[in-house]
Parts: C-alpha cells; structure tokens; sequence
C-alpha cells in the first residue's frame, strides 16, 4: 500500500462524527459531509482511486507515471484542507506537459468515443472523474485557485494517454 506523505499523526478509522452527516476538513473544524468543499475532496478522493484503479491495467512506466499523479492529487487534496501550501504549481504544470509531449498520442481528426479495449477506457473514465473533480474545485474555493491548472493539465494528460493506449492495444490510430 502506499501512504500520502503528508500525514502528520495516526488517523482513527472511525470517529462517529459522520453519521450526524458531519466531517472535519483540516482535522479539527467541523463542517457538513455536504458542503462544497467536502465535495471537492471527495471528488479528489475518487480520482485517486480511479487513477489506482486504472493503473492495474497499464505497463511499469505508465504505472509509475500515474502513481506519480496520484501523488500530486494528495498534494492538492492537503492544500485545500489547508495543512499544506501548494507552492509549485507551475513545476507541476510543465511536468504533465512534458509527459503529454514525451506520451507523443496520435494526431486527432475529431471526437473519440471511449472504448476498444480496457486500459484506454479506463483512462477516459479518469479523465472523465479528473474534469469533474475540477468542477468541484471551481465551485468550492473559486476560479484563481493553483490546483485549477494542474487538474485541467492533468485531464489532458489522461486523455493523451487513453489515446495511446487504444493505439498501442489495437494498432489503430485515433486518426
């Protein structure tokens, strides 16, 4: 299993304090399981195990490479219950565009439908919760927010590697 770096004490499994539809975003200050920024993290919170979900599916270098985004969406998560700043945006930004470009997907000459085979479809499942997940972070803390870049870099990121994938799977090109 692998752990978030930014876990400073033990955390309880169970607290009670959700079934009054309570929670807690920085560890102390309680706040309703529906508020906006509840939501947010939850959205976050799904991309990460989608991500983790998608990644069984794909060769090392892929798996390392989304493990690694998997790590960012932690960094962004902490920062927006405020235990840690999100100073590095634009470090993070450029790295997902140089992995877009090191990707090299095939040229598009229109919309792609998801599917024909497993690991692509996965990646646009990804992609799909990556959007959402930025939607939920716009409604919840506004649109200058840091993490907006890296989310929308990051669904781009997915979508040129589902379009790879369904390349490298079937010997078809999204052309």
């Amino acid at each position: 299993m692998i752990y978030s770096e930014y876990l400073e004490d033990d955390v309880a499994i169970t607290t009670r304090k959700g079934d009054q539809g309570m929670s807690s975003v920085d560890g102390h200050t309680p706040c309703r399981k529906d508020s906006k920024i509840v939501e947010a993290l939850g959205s976050l919170d799904e991309l990460i195990s989608v991500l983790g979900w998608f990644s069984l599916t794909v060769k090392p270098e892929y798996r390392n490479m989304i493990t690694s985004w998997q790590q960012i969406l932690m960094r962004i998560s902490h920062h927006l219950s405020g235990r840690v700043q999100l100073t590095d945006v634009t470090t993070l930004v450029s790295r997902i565009e140089d992995e877009i470009i090191a990707l090299n997907p095939p040229p598009l000459r229109g919309f792609v439908i998801p599917g024909g085979d497993e690991s692509s479809t996965r990646a646009h499942i990804a992609r799909t919760v990556c959007r959402k997940a930025e939607r939920r972070v716009l409604s919840a803390v506004g649109l200058s927010h840091v993490a907006l870049p890296v989310l929308n870099r990051l669904s781009d990121a997915l979508f040129a590697l589902a379009c790879v994938l369904y390349s490298e799977c079937t010997g078809e090109s999204t052309e």
